[in-house]
């Protein structure tokens, strides 16, 4: 099962490494976000994805019970749960994925993240990566699961004016209706699959702990991420510049309290120092 659009790239790994142990089994998804489940509709591994788990479990295949063994129960219920809350009741001691392999009965490394593209989609992030005749980067602003995440319009503003004084033309994706930062070439509202495909061509990304940031890792997208509700340590990726403060709030116990007013997280990250660290994969 899958819940937001981050979850399903973040299963991936797990999806793969059950095809590889259990070849003979049929494996499906199951989720209520189409946007998710179209992340995941041209994986090769699946089966098939479906809108509710009793359209596999009424017929269960063959071997089905070998993979419901791999899991303890609770720990298959409270699956999603413990993947927010043990990070921010305790220091992190792990990886997501690799939290996400120990339930599913798997060792996983979290940089063997995987996104599938359609033929269709590669041409779309082909042209327009060519059409706009300069290195694109990449940014993403906003979080609709978590408000704690976000940075301040005003200054991803300013980054946007120094990179593009670099040479870059900045795009901005995402859902439509979030708000465009000033200076961004406007690609909002694209299917998720083409928003992906941008960021497979792209020379460079910027922006929050989303499903963005997880996709320009698995495509090796140099990038720098900002933290704030979460913790590099759980959910960043290794090649990137991950810019996180670590305190005494952090992670943050958003997912129980709702969004924090101050967000001191993130005011605390300046813009000097994102343009700083993207000088360091630039320059």
């Amino acid at each position: 099962m899958c819940g937001n659009l981050g979850d399903a790239l973040l299963l991936t790994p797990v999806i793969e490494g059950w095809r590889k142990q259990f070849p003979e089994c049929r494996i499906y998804c199951y989720g209520r976000k189409p946007k998710a489940l179209e992340i995941l509709e041209p994986c090769p591994h699946l089966d098939g994805i479906v809108s509710s788990p009793r359209e596999v479990l009424s017929t269960p295949p063959e071997n089905f019970q070998k993979i419901i063994n791999n899991f303890d129960s609770e720990e298959l219920i409270f699956a999603s749960l413990i993947c927010r809350l043990k990070p921010a009741l305790q220091k992190p001691r792990r990886h997501i994925i690799r939290l996400l392999g120990r339930l599913a009965g798997l060792t996983l490394d979290p940089d063997r993240l995987r996104v599938y593209l359609t033929p269709q989609d590669e041409e779309f992030g082909q042209n327009i990566a060519g059409k706009l005749n300069r290195p694109v980067a990449a940014l993403h602003t906003t979080s609709f699961s978590c408000r704690n995440k976000e940075w301040y319009v005003e200054r991803w503003s300013e980054v946007i004016k120094e990179l593009t004084g670099w040479g870059y033309e900045v795009v901005q994706i995402g859902a439509e209706g979030e708000t465009l930062a000033p200076g961004a070439t406007d690609l909002l509202g694209l299917p998720i699959r083409k928003a992906l495909a941008v960021v497979k061509y792209a020379k460079l990304f910027l922006g929050i702990d989303a499903v963005f940031s997880h996709a320009a890792a698995a495509f090796q997208i140099p990038g720098v991420v900002l933290f704030g509700a979460t913790t590099p340590e759980v959910w960043g990726h290794s090649g990137h510049i991950n810019l996180y403060r670590g305190l005494p709030c952090q992670p943050c116990m958003d997912i129980i309290l709702g969004s924090c007013h101050i967000r001191r997280c993130m005011q605390q990250i300046q813009t000097e120092e994102v343009l700083a660290a993207l000088k360091r994969l630039v320059r």
